[in-house]
């Protein structure tokens, strides 16, 4: 069970704020610019314990390019690169919306044929 106090008072000590959104599963972080994490041991420390704590984050109203965003989510851990899509950033899967999209010839995107789908 998380030490959910400690979680908050460490998002508060980054000069963010964090609300759950379900009892069992998920947060958003707000008033934090995601691309001043990398580098700053003290906010990936907060997230990654927040990460552990809620399972989901939410952090709306980025403004970030996909450069920046890979920064951020490798201050979290190792990225996995899906093997049927490379594209400038391999570590960045585009999802589409709309329904006559497509981004692979087959859309295989799941990995259930990996042996390990979703891990390094």
């Amino acid at each position: 069970m998380p030490d959910h106090k400690k979680v908050f008072a460490a998002i508060e000590g980054i000069g963010a704020q964090i609300e759950r959104i379900q009892p069992l599963i998920g947060a958003e972080i707000s008033g934090l610019d995601l691309r001043s994490v990398p580098g700053d041991a003290d906010k990936v420390a907060a997230i990654r314990s927040a990460l552990l704590a809620y399972r989901v984050l939410f952090f709306r109203n980025q403004p970030m390019d996909r450069r920046e965003h890979v920064a951020f989510a490798r201050e979290l851990g190792e990225l996995d690169v899906h093997p049927l899509f490379q594209g400038e950033f391999p570590e960045v899967l585009p999802i589409l919306s709309q329904r006559d999209a497509v981004l692979l010839e087959d859309d295989y995107l799941d990995e259930y044929l990996r042996s390990r789908p979703g891990a390094n």
